[in-house]
């Protein structure tokens, strides 16, 4: 018999340490007793550029969400990575597209929608609402065009 699931953020659905009082992925404070339960239709996020790692170890980070998103039955996935200092791009966040286009064209994932491809109102974020319930369907990167950030939609 598998052991019973860890507490997990309600807000994000990430696992937390027992005893935390903060979730450290995306560091929303947490109720006494965190909930445990199933991700359908929740939203998790993944911070690939906590601790400003280098690009193969965002990479790694982005793997490792992927197929626990992909294993764990999870229908929408944030990524954060950031836009890079220089304001024009930034090398996590190039290679995680490039990576997330090659998945999609495998069939791995759904689709995928870029942070600043979506505002209020917009086709894409349309879509990703359709996927997500609770507090997920409130997400304000929903609405604000964020280029550091990337939404992953499963099957």
């Amino acid at each position: 018999m598998p052991p019973p699931p860890g507490p997990e953020c309600p807000t994000c659905g990430n696992p937390v340490p027992a005893g935390t009082s903060h979730c450290p992925f995306c560091e929303h404070a947490l109720p006494a007793g965190t909930v445990r339960g199933r991700r359908t239709g929740a939203i998790r996020i993944v911070n690939l550029e906590a601790d400003r790692p280098p690009v193969e170890e965002a990479l790694r980070r982005f793997r490792s969400a992927i197929q626990e998103g992909l294993l764990r039955g999870d229908r929408v996935l944030k990524l954060i990575h950031g836009y890079g200092s220089s304001g024009e791009g930034g090398r996590i966040r190039e290679a995680v597209r490039r990576h997330l286009v090659v998945l999609e064209e495998r069939g791995r994932i759904a689709g995928f929608f870029p942070g600043e491809a979506l505002s209020a109102g917009s086709t894409a974020t349309r879509q990703l609402r359709e996927r997500m319930t609770g507090k997920g369907r409130e997400d304000p990167d929903l609405r604000r065009g964020n280029p550091g950030i990337t939404f992953v939609l499963f099957r």
